[in-house]
């Protein structure tokens, strides 16, 4: 349920717990509408499908079945918002996690413009002996000070980073694609 369709909930209604997402506090989907159908608070609609995720308090998260395996760089991209109309939400983080251990995140690094959605992008390279190997991967979302929480179109992607397949995640990895994703020319461990 990336896009938070399900379950389906009437044009301008905000609904229950979207379906295979945990949800503490007040939070469930909600169809905006699109063009002034609702509360104009998206006027081009949700990025992906006919609804959203929203929250007015507590994280929304989701427990993968997939686990942190070593050598692997993920990327995890969500769709941020901040209505047009009200409660506007300015800051949020976006967080990939494996058995509980915070990998890496997206702590309101963009400005969100209102009636919009933008690309969080979070990256983490996992090294042979990071201790979470073999954990749970998990996705929170999190919104930050007063206002609503806007999310859509969840998805996350990995591929091998050991570019040189010499077992090791190292510079020579970065300097062949893998990312770099704390910016100082190590990989994460």
């Amino acid at each position: 349920n990336p896009g938070f369709e399900g379950p389906q909930t009437n044009l301008c209604g905000f609904g229950a717990d979207p379906v295979g997402w945990t949800v503490i506090g007040d939070a469930g989907v909600w169809r905006p509408g699109e063009d002034g159908q609702c509360l104009n608070s998206y006027p081009d609609g949700p990025p992906e499908g006919s609804q959203i995720c929203y929250t007015n308090a507590g994280p929304i998260s989701q427990t993968l079945t997939t686990n942190l395996a070593a050598n692997t760089q993920y990327t995890l991209r969500v769709e941020v918002g901040r209505r047009a109309d009200c409660c506007q939400q300015t800051t949020y983080q976006v967080q990939l996690l494996a058995g509980g251990t915070l990998l890496s995140e997206d702590d309101s690094l963009l400005t969100l413009i209102p009636g919009s959605f933008r690309t969080s992008t979070v990256m983490f390279g996992a090294a042979p002996r990071h201790p979470a190997i073999g954990q749970p991967l998990q996705i929170r979302l999190i919104r930050g000070t007063p206002g609503q929480g806007n999310f859509d179109h969840v998805r996350l992607e990995s591929a091998p980073a050991d570019c040189n397949n010499n077992g090791v995640l190292d510079h020579i990895d970065i300097a062949q694609g893998a990312p770099d994703t704390n910016g100082n020319g190590v990989p994460d461990s």
